[in-house]
């Protein structure tokens, strides 16, 4: 997964600063159908990464301003 974040990066597809960690978790919550309990209940996961993984979640869907990468 590391590789392809690099690529993207490198190619321009993810613009954003946000830590490689909050796209893997971003990418996953919406591939495994937005079950967000799975992904959200490891060791270690905030309040505050939690909020930020849905608000670009949202933003994406919502077309203004989206922060999904």
């Amino acid at each position: 997964m590391r590789m392809y974040l690099r690529q993207a990066r490198v190619a321009g597809e993810i613009t954003s600063g946000r830590p490689d960690g909050l796209v893997v978790d971003t990418l996953m919550t919406t591939l495994v159908g937005f079950q967000t309990a799975a992904v959200t209940v490891y060791p270690g996961m905030s309040e505050a990464w939690q909020t930020e993984m849905l608000d670009g979640l949202l933003g994406t869907w919502s077309g203004v301003g989206g922060r999904f990468c």
